[in-house]
């Protein structure tokens, strides 16, 4: 079997499906940085390692990210092919949605189920100071068709201290609004902000001080496996935050990466990636390379990586 001393296995897998985004967020990297496009494995080939990767561990859900996974050429034939696989019961997508509203009823026919959204602000001008880029009409609208149209969607909100922390309440508002849960993720200390990161960081304590202003807030029972824990306001909405530094949750982190090379990751923080080319030959290949990769899962907490989160996915 493969699992680990603290009982963890793999139950969740995320594809980063591409490297490249056409946003360039400042939690993300840096505008100096350049772009290094690389070729990206095509659908068939994520389908038959998917396969292959769920005869060996209980992987039920699927999650499609990036870089920007819309941004990937074969992304609806792969979520047809993901959601033909008999042992999985989700398939799901994290995006920036600026190309999503024209490509939903698509992927949605294709068998996608669910979606996370990012957006970092409803003013406009900060969503372009956080992302550099002025889309957040497109962001807004494709929002609104993925709820009308029936998908599970959540939104997802990256706080970054003096930049966009100011729009916390806003947020809570426009998620309440359309009753759909968001989650407010924690910077992570990634790419260019490995070093950096925590002068930027708005902590998990800081943001619900800026909500319990205005309202009343419960905390939830985190779920098992789950990285967010929930909270619950007085009329009974309720939001998630996801924070990796000041309440880590990697004890009983049940995910497993695969990037747009094909290299298998059993943890958000390891560098190392493990190539499934060889590890396809057998069943006692793949599970070699599984064992492998759950021993770089962290024990305690998140440590902090120089990979770009656009590479890895978040």
């Amino acid at each position: 079997m493969v699992i680990d001393d603290l009982g963890r296995t793999f139950g969740k897998l995320r594809i980063s499906l591409t490297d490249v985004c056409n946003f360039a967020c400042v939690y993300c990297v840096d505008e100096d940085t350049p772009a290094v496009v690389k070729d990206v494995l095509p659908a068939q080939k994520f389908v038959e390692m998917v396969k292959a990767i769920t005869d060996e561990v209980p992987i039920g859900k699927v999650r499609l990210t990036g870089g920007e996974p819309l941004l990937y050429t074969d992304l609806v034939p792969l979520v047809d092919g993901l959601s033909a696989i008999e042992k999985i019961n989700e398939v799901a997508m994290t995006t920036n949605a600026f190309q999503l509203e024209r490509k939903l009823d698509d992927l949605k026919a294709a068998g996608l189920n669910s979606v996370n959204i990012s957006i970092d602000a409803i003013d406009a001008a900060t969503f372009q100071k956080v992302t550099r880029r002025n889309k957040a009409a497109a962001v807004l609208s494709a929002i609104d068709k993925a709820v009308n149209i029936g998908l599970d969607v959540k939104l997802n909100a990256v706080i970054v201290k003096g930049l966009n922390d100011h729009e916390v309440l806003p947020l809570v508002e426009y998620a309440m609004q359309r009753q759909v849960p968001i989650r407010f993720l924690e910077l992570m200390d990634m790419g260019y902000l490995h070093e950096t990161g925590a002068s930027k960081r708005f902590s998990q304590q800081d943001l619900l001080f800026h909500i319990s202003e205005r309202y009343e807030v419960q905390q939830l029972e985190r779920q098992p496996n789950e990285t967010a824990t929930y909270w619950q306001l007085e009329n009974g909405y309720q939001f998630g935050t996801i924070s990796n530094t000041s309440a880590p949750f990697c004890s009983d982190c049940n995910r497993l990466r695969l990037d747009s090379q094909g290299k298998l990751y059993g943890c958000l923080s390891s560098n190392y990636g493990i190539d499934t080319s060889a590890a396809m030959a057998s069943s006692e290949a793949m599970q070699r390379a599984l064992k492998t990769a759950l021993l770089f899962k962290k024990i305690d907490k998140f440590s902090g990586t120089t990979s770009s989160m656009m590479a890895m996915g978040g």
